[in-house]
């Protein structure tokens, strides 16, 4: 059982990682303009913020928070195979990606508009 509580902490541990990764990507895109001199209106500024930090910033907090639920359902078939229940901070574990994947899934319904129109 050991190894087993040790995999819900993983899974918590990649999706707070994810999660605060994902948060400080998304600060620093709001203020890119004052902290780090990126002009809204310039093309050639953002093309180059967004290709080197937000778009790798997101992709790295979309693939935590993908080790992080594959961690967690793991985890919980292994408790099913065990007859054991999840306490309550297990469940809890998969809570800190919950806005990644609803980022993840928003912004793959919006290329899926844009593949379509």
């Amino acid at each position: 059982m050991l190894g087993l509580r040790r995999q819900f902490g993983l899974a918590l541990g990649f999706g707070i990682s994810s999660l605060v990764l994902f948060c400080a990507a998304q600060v620093i895109n709001y203020y890119r303009e004052p902290w780090l001199g990126v002009v809204p209106g310039n093309a050639a500024h953002n093309f180059v913020f967004n290709l080197s930090f937000y778009i790798p910033a997101t992709l790295l907090s979309s693939g935590l928070a993908l080790v992080s639920v594959i961690f967690y359902f793991r985890s919980l078939r292994t408790l099913r195979r065990n007859d054991s229940h999840p306490s309550l901070w297990e469940r809890a574990t998969i809570l800190a990606v919950a806005p990644v994947l609803m980022f993840d899934a928003l912004l793959a319904l919006f290329i899926a508009r844009l593949i379509m129109t």
